[in-house]
Parts: C-alpha cells; sequence; structure tokens
C-alpha cells in the first residue's frame, strides 16, 4: 500500500529492515532517486532473465549454443531417403590436373591376380588416376664463406675482407630466424 506524504509523492511501503518513520524521513530526492535506480535495475535485471531463457527454438540462436537446460529439438520428419547424397546427385571433388602439370608420374601395376596368384604383366589404356599435392620437404642450405686473410707484398699488412652484403654475422640467416620465430610463437 503507498502512502501520500506531506509532499504530496506516493510513497511505496517501507522496505524491509528499515522502520517506517525512517522511511517516511528520507528526503524526496533520494527518495526519487533511489526509486528511479531500483525501477532501472528491476527493467536489467528482467532483460537478463529473458537472456537467460534464450535457445535455439525461441531465438537466432544457432543450437550448439544450446544451454544443457534447453528443450530438445523436435526429430525432423521422415523423408523416406537415405542420408547422405542422393542417387543422380552430381558429385562435388576437386578435378583432376592435365598430365602436363603433373610434376611425377607413379606407376603402380599390380604383381600378381588378387583372385589366383599368377603373375600380371601388361598395360592398362585408361588407368584410374589418383594424384596427392603435397608440399616439398624444406632442407636448409647451409654456406660455407671462406675469409682468406691475404697479406701485402708490398708492406706486409694482413687484410681480412668484410663478409659480403646481405650476409648475416650470426650462424642462422634471416629466413631460418624468421621460422623459427614463427614456430617458437606458435
Amino acid at each position: 500500500m503507498e502512502v501520500r506524504d506531506s509532499s504530496g509523492m506516493d510513497r511505496p511501503p517501507a522496505p524491509p529492515g528499515l522502520a517506517p518513520e525512517e522511511w517516511a524521513g528520507t528526503p524526496e530526492a533520494v527518495l526519487r532517486f533511489f526509486l528511479g535506480e531500483l525501477a532501472t535495475l528491476q527493467a536489467r535485471v528482467s532483460d537478463l532473465e529473458a537472456q537467460l531463457r534464450q535457445h535455439s527454438q525461441n531465438s537466432s540462436r544457432p543450437p550448439s549454443s544450446d544451454p544443457p537446460s534447453a528443450p530438445p529439438r523436435p526429430p525432423r520428419p521422415a523423408s523416406g531417403r537415405k542420408p547422405g547424397g542422393q542417387p543422380g546427385h552430381p558429385g562435388s571433388h576437386r578435378g583432376l590436373k592435365p598430365v602436363e602439370e603433373v610434376d611425377r608420374i607413379a606407376i603402380v601395376r599390380p604383381a600378381c591376380c588378387a583372385g589366383c596368384g599368377t603373375p600380371l604383366d601388361g598395360v592398362d589404356p585408361a588407368p584410374l588416376r589418383q594424384q596427392v599435392t603435397e608440399l616439398p620437404r624444406p632442407r636448409a642450405e647451409t654456406v660455407a664463406y671462406q675469409l682468406h686473410r691475404l697479406a701485402c707484398p708490398g708492406c706486409g699488412a694482413v687484410t681480412t675482407p668484410s663478409l659480403p652484403a646481405g650476409v648475416p654475422a650470426g650462424a642462422f640467416g634471416p629466413r631460418l630466424q624468421a621460422i623459427v620465430s614463427l614456430l617458437g610463437g606458435r
């Protein structure tokens, strides 16, 4: 039951734990602030509770985000067909490269008959084709720079050359350093 105070403002009943006389003595500005904050917080709690009740059947969320408390999805109606690709459906696969673009051809022939074990010999005019694309195995290249110190025939001073431009002073080149950094970061 709301009570109208001397200022004409409707005051809700005193909250639990607060004496009615203390509530009645609360300044009007504080009361307005308190009631405004209370309404804001109640609206926020209602919004959050509504979000908690959302699942894939009553929102645009994907089924993978459903909480364990979500109702089970209704079963799909039976179509009478087996799952997967249907007969007559055009397959989707990566096409084979022309023979001219292949780096290497490996010819695989059976040595003997799978049925009776008789040795086989011959060539299939239209063999089955299977292409496998793979990255080449990386191989580190080590270059030994020999710095020849030569003595001057005139004054006898020994001169040592500098490394060529772009050659690091350390044991690893810039590409190897980059790969080691990348792999270390991963």
